[in-house]
Formats: structure tokens, sequence, C-alpha cells
């Protein structure tokens, strides 16, 4: 069973924040920024895609479960 307590309390350390979590930032925007240069797509088109890949990370979608089970399956 999925811990959502547990995942709503965790934050990135100090170093993880200013590192791969800014990183990861910064990447997914000159993504966007390149998929809109590319295809002219308006903000609302970038702001429902985001939405449709924030629906595949929410805690309780299909792929996330699937995600946490192969992370227990490592243990």
């Amino acid at each position: 069973m999925i811990n959502l307590k547990k995942q709503k309390n965790w934050v990135p350390t100090e170093k993880q924040n200013l590192g791969i979590v800014t990183k990861t930032y910064d990447c997914i925007n000159k993504s966007l920024e390149k998929l809109q240069e590319e295809t002219s797509c308006p903000d609302l088109f970038v702001y429902e895609f985001l939405d449709a890949i924030k629906k595949e990370w929410d805690p309780k979608s299909c792929q996330s479960i699937v995600r946490s089970n192969k992370a227990n399956c490592k243990l």
C-alpha cells in the first residue's frame, strides 16, 4: 500500500534542491520552450500537456503505483 502521508512530508535536501531539482526544473522549462518554438503551440497547449504528465505522476495513478512497486522490489 502506498503511504501518501509519508510522500507528502518528503522534501529535498538543500543540496538536492540546489542540484538535481533545479537542473530538472530548468531542463523541463527549456524543453517546453523548444516545443513551443518548433510547433508554435499556444501556452494553453503547454499547460494542458503538463497537466497530462502531472496525472501520470499522481500517487494513485497506475504509472505511479508501478514505479512504487518496482522501487519496493529492488529493496
